[in-house]
């Protein structure tokens, strides 16, 4: 079993979302902080920054549409109409990502985080986890950025010195 950098980082990272996001008194929903943190990390700090980039994008998008539904589905409230309305509200989503050039993959993560606020909780209670989700997401996403940063520079360091000493 090898210990790559990499997983140093995430393990790290998420548990520092763990241990933080649950003293937010609810308001940072620390489960979308940790897949963030997970899905965001990359090799470098660039890319982990690149990244969170794009799952910020994808998350405002897919919670901007879901919450559009869920007010139009507390106007309407018709159990069927709101089937419809899921369902079509997965077209914007899909069309806006594509825009946004977040990549194919992400668009489909869009989607998640739109079914996510439709899905997760009922009646007006979906508006509040769709800002938790956003805090959280936006939270993890830092988490992931400055660990990242951290262990680069740290890691850089050490191989400087390790060279230095070799000359």
């Amino acid at each position: 079993m090898k210990w790559d950098k990499n997983y140093i980082k995430i393990m790290l990272a998420v548990l520092i979302c763990m241990l933080t996001a649950r003293f937010s008194n609810g308001w940072i929903q620390y489960m979308s902080a940790c897949f963030s943190t997970v899905l965001c990390m990359m090799e470098t700090k660039e890319s982990s920054y690149d990244t969170g980039l794009k799952r910020i994008i994808i998350t405002v998008i897919g919670g901007i549409i879901g919450v559009c539904v869920v007010l139009l589905d507390q106007l309407i409230q018709v159990e069927g109409i709101f089937y419809v309305m899921a369902i079509l509200g997965l077209f914007p989503v899909l069309e806006i990502c594509r825009l946004a050039k977040v990549g194919d993959m992400k668009c489909k993560s869009g989607c998640v985080c739109y079914l996510a606020v439709l899905v997760i909780k009922n009646g007006p209670d979906r508006l509040l986890f769709a800002g938790q989700r956003l805090l959280g997401t936006i939270y993890g996403v830092m988490i992931a950025v400055l660990v990242s940063y951290i262990i680069d520079s740290l890691y850089r360091q050490l191989c400087l010195k390790r060279k230095t000493n070799q000359l």
